[in-house]
């Protein structure tokens, strides 16, 4: 039982990672989870996605973990793969994409990055926002719907549409001043 307790509190911080509002996710799929739990995840992914398919290499996700200075290795891609990528984002950004590619990576948020070298790289850096602007789940869009159920119920019928907009807006956009936020 203290295996599987592990195994889901891992699952707990991957989801609550990938649910992330305020920072960027898309690009960060891999965790350390139970070694046997991995495996079985990493054979289904696999089997289900396709790693090794010519058409993985100018998908979003991969698009995004170059662009993250974090991952732009692509060290879970064979070389081929990641040649692919590299060209898919090339003919996007011209020569700036080599200059990019040979800095070391970082451990930094990719959003902070960006705005840091937006003047240093302008074409990838458009691209860059683009790409990891987007949620890697639907969770955030998923919690307004649940916040507008919970505002308008049978007691709460008769509020305008503009009014639950504003009350919606409000509820996801003013940070408590306990909180904190990491870019």
């Amino acid at each position: 039982m203290a295996d599987i307790s592990d195994v889901l509190t891992v699952f707990t911080k991957v989801t609550t990672f990938m649910s992330e509002e305020k920072k960027v996710s898309v690009s960060s799929v891999d965790s350390t989870t139970v070694s046997n739990v991995k495996a079985v995840i990493s054979s289904e992914l696999s089997r289900r996605f396709q790693p090794t398919a010519a058409e993985t290499a100018s998908s979003l996700p991969i698009m995004a973990s170059l662009l993250d200075p974090r991952y732009k290795r692509l060290p879970f891609l064979t070389p081929q793969l990641r040649l692919a990528a590299e060209s898919a984002l090339e003919s996007r950004c011209d020569d700036e994409l080599k200059d990019y590619l040979v800095e070391k990576c970082v451990d930094v948020s990719p959003l902070t990055w960006w705005k840091d070298n937006e003047s240093k790289y302008p074409r990838i850096a458009v691209v860059a926002k683009q790409i990891l602007c987007i949620p890697a789940t639907s969770v955030p869009s998923e919690r307004v719907f649940s916040t507008a159920s919970i505002l308008v119920s049978k007691l709460r019928n008769r509020l305008s549409p503009s009014l639950v907009d504003n009350i919606i807006f409000l509820n996801k956009n003013i940070v408590p001043e306990f909180e904190v936020l990491d870019e």
